[in-house]
């Protein structure tokens, strides 16, 4: 476990964020996007003014080449083969979870520049806020499996959408696998990159699937 940079005041910051998001996801989902960009913000300012980025780096661009070499297995079942496999399951043995995929991603209309743009930011905003941010702090506390676990059952949660209760079921429980690797590959490295990369390999390649063998 980690220990925390300046006592308990940040890490009861970070649940209350947790308990903002969760409670934009049930009663008010319209405003989720803007008030998922409060932790984000809360990230880089409360980094800076509590100098937790000196001590607790991050973001580690020098050793982005080695950590990959060190995780390229996860990172490649994760950012790809997994989403074949989910791909292929859906299609030949659920069609109804391709259609609760589409629906929870409608933004994906086409498979171009300014989509892999997006996902590729929408990726890296969401790795701050449940990597950079929550499961770091979660361990403070915990150790790295119960951290990574409650830290991707709270990002599962925050994908739900509208949908009978077991396709919305099956839909979040990809959410929550692709997220435990996310979780895996930043507790291996402590390096966002990673994390990131994989992530939003794994969105691209989901869209990829989606916009083109649909």
């Amino acid at each position: 476990m980690e220990k925390a940079v300046s006592g308990n005041k940040p890490f009861y910051e970070m649940l209350l964020l947790v308990i903002m998001m969760v409670a934009a996801a049930f009663f008010f989902p319209k405003l989720l996007g803007i008030v998922s960009i409060i932790p984000i913000l809360y990230f880089f300012i409360e980094n800076k003014a509590r100098k937790h980025s000196i001590k607790e780096p991050v973001f580690k661009h020098k050793d982005i080449v080695q950590d990959l070499k060190t995780t390229w297995i996860p990172f490649v079942t994760v950012a790809f083969f997994l989403q074949f496999i989910y791909f292929w399951l859906f299609t030949n043995f659920s069609p109804e979870l391709i259609t609760q995929v589409k629906e929870r991603t409608s933004f994906i209309t086409s498979f171009d520049t300014k989509i892999v743009l997006t996902l590729l930011i929408l990726a890296l905003g969401e790795e701050i806020v449940f990597r950079g941010l929550i499961q770091k702090r979660l361990n403070w506390k915990l150790s790295a499996f119960p951290s990574i676990l409650m830290t991707s059952f709270v990002f599962a949660l925050l994908h739900i959408s509208d949908g009978t209760p077991v396709t919305v079921t099956m839909d979040l429980s990809t959410v929550f696998i692709d997220s435990v690797f996310f979780g895996y590959l930043f507790y291996k490295t402590q390096n966002l990159y990673i994390s990131w990369l994989a992530h939003a390999l794994g969105n691209i390649t989901a869209a990829f699937l989606l916009i083109y063998f649909i």
